[in-house]
């Protein structure tokens, strides 16, 4: 039955265009659509080269994927390049905000259920607010569930991205790669760590993203209140 759904929903929100290949063959190329689960990997790394900051002016290049991955260090600039001077200062202070969130500093050990609440209403809040800042956002914590081997940070970031996801979306630009990441993590046990379950965040995050794809941010000036 999970088989027969997952067909059904390709055939759904996928279509299909038939060419020949080299030898005259038919050869069907998958279009790829806001909901579809098909990934296109060459365009993720074109993403992530055009638009990633990387340090210079050291001898040796850090790859993309390390600086793509968990860190306890803070960051110096955004993730993302831009040249909005609002995004470039207030970047590096969500940074802190989101590892103190996740438990990741020292005083984000000790935070209590309530504190550590108010601090998530406090992150999604401000990426709800300024579209702006909601690409950024969303590698941040990206950056900070890969690789991450410690199981209470983990759910926390995955926790994290689920409330974006529910109050607002990525921009059309950063969409492709998120939804890959989420996909990523929703087929594969092997990035569970301990007793959090990723690919079922994943899977509720990847259904959240279709959701809000459609129907975009959410409104009112009620809908969160930090």
């Amino acid at each position: 039955p999970i088989l027969q759904r997952r067909m059904r929903f390709q055939r759904r929100h996928s279509s299909e265009l038939v060419t020949k290949d080299k030898k005259g063959h038919n050869k069907k190329n998958v279009i790829r659509t806001p909901t579809s689960p098909v990934v296109s990997k060459p365009k993720d790394r074109e993403f992530l080269k055009k638009n990633i900051h990387r340090p210079r002016g050291l001898i040796k290049k850090v790859s993309i994927a390390t600086m793509l991955a968990y860190s306890k260090d803070p960051i110096k600039k955004p993730i993302i390049m831009t040249q909005d001077k609002e995004v470039r200062r207030y970047a590096v202070e969500h940074f802190k905000s989101l590892q103190e969130y996740m438990g990741d500093t020292r005083p984000g050990k000790h935070l209590k259920d309530r504190e550590r609440l108010r601090k998530a209403v406090e992150l999604t809040y401000t990426g709800w607010q300024k579209s702006i800042f909601r690409d950024e956002f969303y590698m941040q914590v990206i950056k900070q569930t890969t690789c991450n081997n410690k199981p209470k940070s983990l759910e926390w970031g995955w926790k994290l991205i689920s409330a974006y996801l529910y109050y607002f979306p990525p921009t059309i630009k950063f969409q492709g790669y998120l939804e890959g990441y989420l996909y990523k993590n929703k087929e594969n046990e092997e990035f569970n760590v301990g007793d959090v379950q990723v690919n079922t965040y994943a899977a509720y995050c990847h259904d959240r993203l279709s959701k809000m794809i459609q129907r975009g941010a959410k409104h009112g000036h009620s809908a969160l209140i930090p």
